[in-house]
């Protein structure tokens, strides 16, 4: 699961979705945040009305950890796999996808058609503390994608 999350970070978009079941957000009120009098101007609350908003993240590819990878920026995807083959010598997406069985078997050992013998744990423990490692030295990449959701 640490693996998964750990690419699904490199992934992942915060989302802002305004919340139509509450009150608009009025001038007072951004007034009181410190928000400037022509920048509040600027918004036309009269002609669409600011609702507050939830955040909340978003990463696709599922649980399928090599996926998970097709999904990451090209350039942050290129730079991962260019470190890891020179780490270890493998392709990560090759790895990955040998250890997309492990969080499903994890989740039904007990079952018979489950072969635990099948899941790599030294390469996934490998996997897990090397991108630990990398994930927490990587600085946030802010992209701005507007979409009004007032209208």
């Amino acid at each position: 699961m640490a693996v998964e999350l750990y690419l699904k970070s490199l992934s992942a978009e915060t989302v802002h979705v305004a919340q139509e079941s509450l009150p608009p957000i009025s001038k007072e009120a951004l007034l009181r945040a410190g928000i400037e009098k022509a920048a509040i101007e600027a918004l036309e609350l009269d002609k669409k009305p600011l609702r507050p908003y939830r955040v909340h993240a978003a990463a696709d590819g599922g649980h399928r950890l090599h996926e998970i990878l097709e999904n990451i920026e090209d350039d942050v995807r290129t730079g991962l796999e260019d470190h890891y083959k020179e780490l270890t010598g493998a392709e990560l997406h090759s790895d990955l996808e040998e250890l997309s069985i492990a969080l499903e078997y994890s989740r039904y050992p007990y079952e018979e058609s489950i072969d635990l013998e099948r899941i790599n744990v030294s390469l996934l423990m490998w996997l897990s503390e090397y991108l630990h490692g990398l994930v927490g030295t990587l600085e946030p990449i802010e992209t701005v994608r507007w979409r009004d959701y007032r209208e």
